[in-house]
């Protein structure tokens, strides 16, 4: 008997509070919503508030993922089973260590959730026919096995009652130990669809993956675009720190880092670019760089938005941007806005490569001759216009290959689920 095509998704690894994250998951939403109007859309219910998710039109898909301490995870998933919810999973995931305080807390949460899990509004996996995954960047050596694993295993139970599961465009590796690699091994198995985003990805991914399954697709959140509404900024130069400069390099480089803001700060302020600071995470991070560069120049402004959309609509508008958010740089180098960045990731090294600007990478121990030489690159009349030209040809030909990576994601989620059996 044919079965039906898959009508209910999840959007896995997907987040609010890093606005790079949740313009991916947005974008998703408005690409889905377009191209598949009957389809249910749901999100792990520990992400975002009942706000967000309903805005978005997304329902809560209950369940206590593999990180959570084994005692609460088991309670929740116990009673789901009791309530005939959901047969109860096994996991290989090693539980980690249960201590502190929080447990008591975690538990209490932990019922009440249960008791809704049967509400109208309210999944569980069983009832999740294809898994979308959004993580970025979650499967590499940065994140350790544990994270690898805990994907994969949620994945199986999708996989073992007839879903399926797409990873979605995002960095992959690099995979040094015995345990990323066999983790990732496992996830990699779980895949119906594997996109990775840049030529590196794609080939620390070939070896665990079928040839027949792995995709080469850079990031998909050009296509949506906003309208700014902060006039005060339009034309002047966008500075956008991150955090995971100091927390995700070695120790010296975060001291080096800062002092890599100063000076872009001082030479753009003698520029007289009217420099600003934008916080494209809202975890309460960047903002500590923010607001130590705000101490050294009192004349600095740090600007707070919410919306994903409209943050990428003011750094349209921007002069120049210098930033270490990857999806800050993405909003910049995606219309055509001359930047400067650095990186902790290779990721960012294979983003300024497709859109044929890597002298605009740069590491944060440049000297400050060199800085300020590759500042005025950006606002000198020739070299600017030459820079925005590569960035729109750079454009034109992502853009087709984000329309073929939809067009192929929707084909596969329309095909019913006994003729993907039998391909």
């Amino acid at each position: 008997m044919k079965k039906k095509a898959y009508r209910t998704i999840e959007l896995t690894g997907a987040a609010f509070r890093n606005k790079g994250a949740e313009l991916m998951l947005r974008t998703a939403v408005f690409e889905l919503r377009e191209r598949l109007p009957n389809c249910q859309l749901a999100i792990n219910h520990l992400h975002g508030t009942a706000e967000q998710k309903s805005a978005l039109g997304l329902r809560n898909v209950v369940w206590l993922h593999a990180n959570q301490p084994y005692v609460v995870r088991n309670m929740l998933n116990g009673l789901a089973t009791f309530y005939g919810c959901q047969k109860k999973r096994s996991t290989s995931v090693k539980a980690p260590d249960v201590s502190g305080s929080g447990l008591l807390t975690k538990t209490v949460g932990s019922l009440q959730w249960a008791r809704k899990a049967r509400d109208a509004d309210s999944l569980l996996p069983s009832d999740i026919d294809i898994a979308l995954d959004l993580a970025g960047y979650a499967y590499g050596e940065a994140f350790g096995a544990e994270r690898i694993l805990r994907s994969a295993v949620y994945y199986e139970q999708i996989k073992k009652r007839g879903g399926a599961v797409v990873l979605l465009p995002q960095q992959i590796g690099p995979f040094q130990s015995d345990d990323c690699q066999q983790a990732f091994a496992r996830l990699a198995n779980t895949a119906d669809l594997l996109f990775a985003r840049d030529r590196l990805s794609f080939e620390a991914a070939l070896p665990f993956v079928e040839p027949s399954k792995l995709r080469l697709s850079p990031d998909f959140t050009t296509r949506r675009h906003a309208t700014s509404t902060r006039e005060d900024l339009v034309g002047r130069a966008c500075v956008i720190p991150n955090y995971k400069m100091v927390t995700h390099t070695e120790s010296q480089t975060g001291d080096t880092y800062r002092e890599f803001l100063s000076r872009s700060l001082s030479h753009l302020k003698s520029r007289n670019t009217k420099p600003y600071l934008l916080i494209h995470d809202s975890s309460g991070q960047d903002i500590v760089l923010a607001r130590e560069l705000q101490a050294k120049y009192p004349d600095t402004e740090i600007v707070l938005e919410e919306d994903p959309f409209k943050i990428k609509a003011i750094i349209s508008t921007a002069l120049v941007t210098i930033g270490s958010r990857f999806h800050g740089l993405v909003n910049a180098l995606s219309q055509a806005v001359p930047s400067l960045g650095t990186s902790w990731s290779h990721k960012y090294r294979m983003l300024f490569e497709d859109y044929d600007c890597s002298e605009c990478l740069v590491d944060v121990d440049i000297s400050p001759t060199e800085l300020r030489a590759r500042i005025d690159y950006l606002l000198t009349s020739d070299s600017r216009e030459n820079l925005i030209q590569r960035l729109r040809i750079a454009e034109t030909a992502r853009k087709g290959s984000v329309d073929r990576m939809w067009q192929e994601i929707i084909d596969f989620i329309r095909t019913p689920t006994a003729e993907k059996a039998t391909a």
